[in-house]
C-alpha cells in the first residue's frame, strides 16, 4: 500500500506546478487550453487534500464530486462545491468570450482555495 501522505505531496507539486503555468497560458492567447489546465489543477489540488486525509481510492475527475469528498473531512469544502457548480455552469454558457473564462477560474483557483489545501 501506498504512502498517502507522499502520494498526497506527488498531486500537491503537480498542481502547483500546472498553476505555475497558467499565467503563460494566459499571455500566449490560449485560453480554451488554460480553462483546461484550470480544471486540472483543481482536480488535482483536490484529490492531493483527499489522499493527505487518508483516503485510497479516488474514481473521479470531477471537481464537484471531490469537492463533496473533501467536505466530510473539512466543511469549507462545501462553499467551494457551490463555486465549482457556478463555475461549470459560467463555462457550458457559449456566449461568455473565453478570456473571461479563463480570468474567472484563475480567481477561483487563487482565492477559494481553503486553507488546508494552501499548507
Amino acid at each position: 500500500m501506498k504512502d498517502m501522505k507522499i502520494e498526497a505531496n506527488r498531486w500537491w507539486r503537480q498542481a502547483r506546478s500546472d498553476f505555475a503555468f497558467l499565467p503563460k497560458i494566459q499571455e500566449m492567447g490560449k485560453y480554451d487550453t488554460g480553462c483546461f489546465l484550470a480544471q486540472q489543477t483543481v482536480e488535482k489540488a483536490l484529490k492531493a487534500y483527499l489522499f493527505f486525509q487518508g483516503e485510497e481510492l479516488i474514481f473521479t475527475h470531477s471537481i464537484f464530486k471531490l469537492c463533496e469528498m473533501a467536505s466530510k473531512h473539512e466543511q469549507q469544502f462545501l462553499a467551494l462545491r457551490e463555486d465549482v457548480k457556478q463555475l461549470i455552469s459560467i463555462l457550458l454558457e457559449p456566449d461568455i468570450p473565453m478570456p473571461s473564462r479563463m480570468s474567472y477560474r484563475r480567481i477561483f483557483i487563487m482565492k477559494r482555495m481553503p486553507p488546508a489545501l494552501s499548507r
